[in-house]
């Protein structure tokens, strides 16, 4: 959580003139906890889920040229759990795509993140992670808004992807996100 305090405090900070030259765009906004894809739950997924999560994310245009790799953007953000459950801090590349003419676009994700919790032996309700240390991924759909202002969905998965020696039980959300491009 003061990750993500920090993070915020830090784009808060910036002057509108370094903010215009880099991008930057502040997104937040609630999320569904622990969205679970498994046979029981395939009929409504979104079931499973508790809205007890905010999400924050820090989006802009990196100072180096990534135009070899799609000319994605940096993004660093963290979903804090409100009940105690799993946070995570994550750090990836961010694909953005308009979509034809119109103000909608899509998005995916690409990164690493720190997810906390139990790594064995977890109590009822909790997940045993295995490792800390795991991938993420991001796909989102969203909207430009009047005023600089955008609307965005997003799911977040987040997984070790079986090199934990464990079970890969994966932490997985979804978030309604509004942000504000500086």
């Amino acid at each position: 959580m003061r990750v993500i305090l920090f993070s915020l405090a830090l784009v808060l900070g910036c002057t509108g003139a370094i903010a215009q030259n880099m991008g930057l765009e502040l997104r937040g906004g609630p999320a569904l906890h622990g969205l679970e894809f498994t046979s029981a739950s395939i009929l409504n997924p979104l079931s499973t889920g508790r809205i007890e999560d905010i999400s924050v994310e820090l989006i802009y245009t990196p100072p180096l040229d990534l135009t070899f790799l799609g000319s994605p953007r940096l993004a660093i953000g963290g979903t804090a759990n409100l009940r105690g459950f799993e946070n995570m801090i994550h750090a990836n590349l961010n694909w953005h795509t308009p979509l034809f003419d119109t103000p909608f676009y899509v998005e995916g994700g690409l990164g690493g993140a720190y997810v906390t919790g139990y790594l064995h032996n977890p109590p009822p309700g909790y997940r045993m992670l295995g490792c800390h240390t795991m991938f993420y991924f991001q796909a989102a759909v969203g909207a430009e808004l009047p005023g600089d202002w955008t609307a965005t969905l997003a799911a977040e998965h987040s997984s070790h992807a079986w090199l934990c020696g464990v079970d890969n039980e994966s932490l997985n959300s979804m978030a309604i996100k509004v942000g504000h491009k500086f």
